[in-house]
């Protein structure tokens, strides 16, 4: 362990110590916000790690998980991307045009009836296309990509190093309570390693856009994610 990693090994046992902790947010993210509240780290929109060199995932005690990694916008190909993802991909939910949808590179996507979408590593480009069809296999002309120098750079700048901090849960008074039982220290194995295991479908990425009414995109992001069982394949386990 290196030195970051043993400052937050200290904070981490100072917290679990306290026992059960009101969460300080409602819903999905409280256990994280609340954590990051306890080692007093302000919310922001940084794209570095959370905790000096590293990353900081915190979840509760449940079977499946996925951790999310990075976000990431399609860099390449066109002008507007997301845009061509929703006009070419979407389809109407609610009376306005959305798609809410997660693709990986070893098996197609089905999107309603009528559309297909799967992601395709081009070693010999460096470049990772999402493809759409649709029922007669013809391609919709997504135009959508990531360079491999854009997804090296998000990784390099974010996932070098990572903990992944498990808390159990329990609710007293409609509040939700979290007690922060576990913390296991984790080293990106390679950006080779990363690339590989999105052209095995281990990784996925998920759009989630949508057209308001007054045509304006809601875009929540593009989420790069493994799941919890899959991540020692990403990285090596640091012992603590």
């Amino acid at each position: 362990m290196d030195s970051d990693m043993k400052e937050l090994l200290n904070m981490f046992n100072i917290i679990k110590s306290m026992g059960y902790v009101h969460s300080k947010r409602k819903g999905s993210t409280g256990v994280g916000y609340t954590f990051e509240c306890l080692i007093n780290k302000e919310e922001d929109s940084n794209p570095g790690p959370d905790f000096k060199s590293i990353e900081i995932k915190t979840m509760r005690f449940v079977s499946k998980q996925k951790v999310h990694l990075f976000n990431a916008a399609p860099d390449g190909d066109c002008d507007f991307p997301i845009k061509n993802v929703l006009d070419k991909l979407g389809y109407k939910k609610n009376d306005v045009k959305a798609c809410y949808i997660s693709v990986v590179a070893n098996k197609m996507t089905s999107i309603g009836y009528y559309k297909r979408a799967i992601l395709i590593v081009n070693y010999d480009k460096e470049k990772i296309y999402l493809k759409g069809y649709n029922p007669y296999g013809n391609e919709l002309g997504l135009n959508v990509s990531w360079s491999f120098e854009r997804l090296k750079e998000k990784i390099n700048t974010k996932l070098k190093k990572m903990a992944i901090i498990k808390a159990q849960n329990k609710f007293l008074n409609n509040n939700e309570l979290f007690y922060y039982d576990r913390i296991t220290f984790y080293k990106l194995k390679s950006f080779n390693t990363f690339i590989k295991l999105i052209e095995e479908g281990i990784i996925k990425v998920t759009f989630k856009v949508k057209e308001q009414f007054d045509e304006h995109l809601e875009n929540h992001g593009v989420d790069f994610s493994i799941e919890i069982k899959d991540i020692e394949l990403l990285f090596d386990k640091i012992k603590n």
